[in-house]
């Protein structure tokens, strides 16, 4: 699926990506937590997004196929919303479910916007990267 230009380029320059998946766009990360009776707890419609994409990406086959180190891009439609608060969001969903080992683990970060992505949908493709995880120390 080609989009713009930047897609072009990502098509050219990158490999086919471990995972391709087209998922609901996330609540901004401003809008992660709430605070209710001086306690700070996740909202509600992050929890519910989060439970979404855990399904979505075991429909699609997605999950743990991201073992360490990856690069990832985002494709966001044109909007009103901030495309950095949806990074983070995006990230732990996509941990909590599986696809990613560790979120900390990113080494490349590519977001777009593009007129052509459909509202309320972001694209996110990830590459694996070949280098193996390091081994555990063992405690001595």
């Amino acid at each position: 699926m080609t989009y713009g230009p930047f897609d072009v380029f990502i098509q050219a320059a990158l490999p086919t990506p471990d995972v391709a998946i087209q998922l609901p766009l996330p609540p901004s990360a401003n809008r992660m937590y709430r605070h209710n009776a001086g306690r700070v707890h996740k909202a509600a419609d992050y929890r519910a997004w989060v439970k979404t994409i855990g399904w979505q990406c075991l429909a699609g086959g997605a999950c743990g196929k991201v073992p360490y180190r990856y690069t990832i891009a985002l494709t966001f439609p044109q909007q009103l919303k901030d495309p950095d608060n949806l990074i983070k969001p995006t990230q732990d969903a996509l941990q909590k479910a599986g696809v990613l080992a560790n979120d900390r683990h990113a080494r490349g970060l590519l977001f777009l916007v593009e007129a052509a992505q459909p509202a309320d949908t972001m694209l996110v493709r990830i590459w694996a990267l070949p280098d193996a995880a390091p081994k555990r120390r063992r405690a001595a």
